[in-house]
């Protein structure tokens, strides 16, 4: 079959079908290659990526295969669930005739290798990024995985902001509640302090009564003037002998 009959069949009658592939052997397996290669959308899988490299960095370097719709960094776990790493998906609007795609075809299904070099302080980072067909493309969605998870920490940032703040609004407000609580214990034993120096003050007027009584009773005054004093109604005149 020619390329230009392998070029119609792949374009036109046969559709790229990620379980087909991967059963199919010989004539089917080249068609479904190719109707990755030249179908719509075609995208590539890396099993693991570089904590250094970024969206930016993936377009600059996967834009010169062909244009790139998309970028979806997801985090890669081991078996406890644990964080290694991460894997990432490229989406291409479609391939233009690079190689590329053809290095990856003629791999399956092990991986094209492909090289990546991140430039730091102390000097470039060589890696390796390993390719293969995307076994399980996901059709787009209005948010990519890594834009979900951009929003979620930024939600999660505003919201753990905000529950800090409402922390401190608490704290505030207890020690406020502290602050009236000593102040109203201050002013219960004021008053029972005010209530003691009363009650202090009707016994010493009380003895006071008593002790003028007493001492008129040594001086042969009339009754009715010791009354008198004791009502506070005494003047010059009762004093006059």
């Amino acid at each position: 079959m020619s390329s230009i009959a392998q070029s119609t069949i792949a374009r036109g009658l046969t559709v790229f079908d990620p379980a087909v592939l991967k059963t199919a052997t010989g004539q089917a397996m080249k068609d479904q290659l190719d109707a990755w290669s030249f179908g719509k959308n075609p995208s590539v899988f890396v099993q693991w990526v570089p904590d250094e490299m970024d969206e930016r960095q993936v377009k600059q370097k996967f834009d010169r295969f062909g244009p790139v719709d998309r970028v979806e960094f997801v985090p890669k776990f081991d078996q406890n669930r644990k964080q290694i790493g991460r894997m990432l998906f490229v989406h291409f609007e479609n391939f233009i005739g690079s190689g590329f795609e053809h290095c990856v075809t003629a791999c399956h299904p092990d991986p094209h290798e492909l090289p990546f070099a991140v430039h730091t302080a102390r000097g470039p980072k060589n890696y390796t990024l390993k390719c293969r067909i995307n076994m399980r493309p996901i059709p787009k969605v209005e948010y990519t995985t890594s834009q979900l998870t951009d929003m979620f920490e930024g939600l999660n940032s505003r919201m753990m902001a905000q529950l800090a703040d409402m922390q401190k609004q608490i704290n505030d407000l207890r020690m406020e509640n502290q602050a009236l609580v000593n102040e109203n214990t201050d002013l219960f034993n004021r008053v029972d302090e005010l209530e003691y120096e009363v009650q202090d003050l009707g016994d010493g007027q009380n003895d006071m009564s008593e002790s003028v009584k007493e001492l008129f009773s040594l001086v042969n005054y009339p009754a009715n003037t010791v009354i008198a004093f004791d009502e506070e109604e005494v003047n010059e005149e009762d004093f006059d002998t």
